[in-house]
């Protein structure tokens, strides 16, 4: 397994990953999801615009030299009434099905994490839907419910 910055060529992988992501969180409960060609189209000019940033990274894991995984992160000053600290976002993790559970998403995770300390991050958070199995995998990883955002149809 090895883990490496994203790069251009790697655009095709993380807009087909993210892409998948999307449309599995629709089935796991998540919003409904726009049309593929939609989300392939918004993440292609996302990743685009996002690539090549200082606060953005793209992880990509490969085995054997082809692309199974990937994560996007970001990092920012918290901005509210709370005191203020630099946060690291981790935005999309996914691992393509054939290859989950290897340890690639916690190899992803800890890179992200590793980089948001060199980043100045005193936090890192993530949104999970509640009936995710990855939730085992960042409970591990030390992650917790901080607060829960609730919604409802009008």
């Amino acid at each position: 397994m090895h883990i490496r910055r994203a790069a251009e060529r790697d655009i095709p992988l993380l807009v087909s990953s993210l892409t998948a992501m999307v449309q599995a969180m629709e089935a796991a409960g998540g919003h409904p999801a726009a049309s593929a060609d939609r989300l392939r189209a918004q993440f292609d000019a996302r990743v685009g615009q996002r690539l090549t940033r200082d606060d953005t990274l793209y992880l990509v894991a490969e085995l054997d030299g082809t692309g199974v995984g990937m994560l996007e992160a970001s990092h920012f000053p918290q901005a509210s009434v709370f005191q203020s600290c630099e946060l690291l976002h981790i935005h999309a993790v996914y691992v393509d099905e054939a290859y989950r559970r290897r340890g690639i998403a916690r190899q992803l995770i800890e890179q992200a994490m590793a980089w948001g300390r060199e980043q100045g991050c005193a936090l890192v958070e993530l949104n999970v839907l509640p009936n995710n199995p990855a939730q085992q995998l960042y409970r591990a990883l030390g992650f917790d419910v901080f607060q829960y955002e609730m919604i409802r149809p009008l």
